[in-house]
C-alpha cells in the first residue's frame, strides 16, 4: 500500500534528462564497469523525446511534502527504469526489455524497483507487452536476488552478443 509521502512513480519527462544522466553515471560506477561512453542529458533528450523515441522511461520521485503536508526537504528523482519494446517469436507476443533499473542507494529497500518495473510493464501493455526481459551484471548478487524474488529466472539457452558501433559501421560497408 502506498501512503502519503511515498515516492511517486510517473512517466519520465524531458526535464528529467539531466538527473537521469547523473543516475546513469551512478549505475556505471556501482557496477564497477567503465563503459566507453556514458549517456548524457542531451542523448536522453534526443533519443527518448524526439520524433521517434528509442526508449520509454518511468521515474521515482521523492515528494516535496509528506503526510499532513510536512516538508520532506524537497522532491527529486531517486530512481528510474528505462525500457524498450521487445518481441519474442518463441512467446508469440510483445514484451518490454529493461535497459536500466536504478534506485539511489539511500532509497533502496522500499520496493521502488518493483514499483518501477510494474509501471514499465503497465506502460508496455499499451502495445500488448506480456513479459519482461533484462540483463544483470554477473557480479551483482543483490540484483539477482531482487529479480529472483519477483519471479525472474535465468535462461540457460541465451547468450547476449553485441556488435559495437565500429563493427556496425563495418557491416554497413
Amino acid at each position: 500500500m502506498i501512503s502519503p509521502g511515498d515516492p511517486v512513480i510517473r512517466a519520465g519527462e524531458p526535464a528529467d534528462c539531466p538527473r537521469i544522466a547523473e543516475m546513469v553515471a551512478g549505475l556505471a560506477r556501482s557496477t564497477g564497469v567503465t563503459p566507453p561512453a556514458v549517456t548524457t542529458a542531451a542523448d536522453l533528450l534526443a533519443y527518448g523525446f524526439g520524433a521517434r523515441p528509442a526508449f520509454s522511461l518511468v521515474v521515482a520521485e521523492r515528494p516535496v511534502s509528506g503526510p499532513n503536508g510536512a516538508d520532506t526537504g524537497g522532491g527529486g528523482l531517486i530512481g528510474y527504469c528505462l525500457f524498450t519494446a521487445d518481441f519474442s517469436t518463441w512467446r508469440a507476443c510483445p514484451g518490454i526489455y529493461v535497459v536500466d533499473l536504478f534506485i539511489e542507494e539511500a532509497a533502496r529497500g522500499a520496493r521502488l524497483g518493483e514499483r518501477l518495473l510494474a509501471a514499465a510493464l503497465q506502460a508496455g501493455r499499451t502495445w500488448g507487452a506480456r513479459y519482461v526481459k533484462l540483463e544483470i551484471d554477473l557480479d551483482n548478487a543483490r540484483a539477482r536476488a531482487f529479480y529472483e524474488r519477483l519471479g525472474f529466472h535465468e535462461l540457460d539457452h541465451d547468450r547476449l552478443m553485441v556488435l559495437e558501433a565500429s563493427g556496425a559501421d563495418r557491416l554497413l560497408g
